[in-house]
């Protein structure tokens, strides 16, 4: 049943990323299924809290493990897209494992390059000078985690791009004379582009498949996973709905037919930038902000006269709304619309008495 609504889900969100990819933009009307009202229910959220408390209880328990078990499980945690109901649990975690030095300890090159990695993305100093002696192994495992690694890099550690050539080569060897399906998947996924680099949500929803095929499944973080997953998902269709019922409403799309409709990047630009359920709020006024400028965006690059855009730069510099007579018509309608969604946000601002946000909105 759950495998079934991860497919569903997964698939309503593709089509229209793949739509978007297409068309350029959203299609004008936007009518999406209740999915979390349908799909979801109390049973499943129900679920979810008892698989939160079995995956306390191993982290609780991982404190007097070996290090590996320790980081094996954050990793899972983080790439299964499950690490933020644990936040507290995971950073006692590894506040021990920095302060025990385990790093110096290790004598594994998968120990270390994925200790090295979860440290580093997370701001810890870690130095390289005990972690990494390019003593490389015949470890796949090993030489995968320090490819990761080796994206990590701050300024002046040259020595990562002596590892991360290494490593590229090493892999694309390997994996010409391996044919164990699952070695082959985590490979050549990694060798098309770093964990580093790719969008955190899109990376869950490959994971989730990747780690259901492999030999070391713990299938409580699978099962909350996947709930997790459409649970989020259904918030993701609920920011998007609301959004594009907003967009439609205001009516960029038919009224300024030089502009780009680019809501849908838009919104999975703020996706990309936190994709946790709680911050749904931060993607809907991101992506009506993104979406406006892409819009008053074109009207300078590709529409107005110099003229023109003199004086409507001067109006909304001065915030001038008694100036709109001066401005043809799409000037107009790009300045009001502005207007409108400052002063609406100024407004919820207001009721959480943050009163200075109008001067920090002009500067912005």
């Amino acid at each position: 049943m759950v495998l079934h609504m991860l497919s569903l889900s997964s698939c309503s969100f593709t089509k229209l990323l793949h739509r978007n990819q297409i068309s350029l933009g959203l299609p004008r009307s936007c009518h999406f299924t209740p999915f979390q009202v349908q799909c979801l229910g109390k049973s499943y959220a129900k679920r979810i809290e008892e698989l939160k408390a079995d995956v306390r209880a191993m982290l609780d328990k991982a404190v007097v493990m070996d290090p590996l078990h320790q980081f094996e499980l954050r990793d899972a945690l983080q790439r299964l897209g499950v690490s933020y109901h644990f936040g507290d649990e995971i950073k006692k975690l590894r506040n021990a494992i920095y302060r025990n030095n385990n790093l110096q300890k290790q004598e594994s090159l998968y120990d270390v390059a994925l200790e090295f990695r979860l440290l580093r993305q997370h701001g810890y100093d870690t130095a390289t000078t005990a972690s990494i002696q390019l003593k490389f192994f015949d470890d796949w495992k090993g030489i995968l985690s320090m490819y990761e690694a080796a994206y990590l890099l701050v300024e002046g550690e040259n020595i990562f791009y002596e590892i991360r050539n290494f490593t590229t080569t090493y892999l694309k060897e390997y994996i010409k004379h391996n044919k164990d399906p699952y070695i082959l998947t985590l490979v050549n996924h990694a060798l098309e582009l770093p964990l580093h680099w790719r969008m955190q949500r899109m990376e869950t929803r490959w994971f989730i498949d990747a780690y259901e095929s492999g030999p070391d499944i713990n299938h409580v973080l699978l099962e909350l996973a996947k709930l997790d997953f459409n649970m989020v998902q259904a918030k993701h269709q609920e920011d998007l709905e609301s959004v594009s019922e907003w967009w439609e409403y205001v009516g960029f799309g038919n009224k300024l037919n030089f502009a780009r409709d680019r809501l849908m990047e838009n919104f999975l630009w703020t996706v990309g930038v936190t994709s946790e359920p709680q911050f749904g709020y931060f993607r809907r006024m991101s992506t009506k902000v993104s979406a406006l400028i892409t819009s008053i965006d074109d009207a300078y690059d590709v529409y107005g006269t110099l003229d023109e855009l003199k004086l409507f730069t001067n109006s909304v510099e001065r915030w001038d709304v008694s100036a709109m007579d001066q401005h043809p018509y799409y000037l107009k309608f790009c300045f009001l619309a502005l207007h409108n969604f400052i002063m609406k946000l100024l407004l919820t601002l207001s009721k959480k008495k943050k009163l200075t946000s109008f001067v920090i909105l002009k500067k912005w």
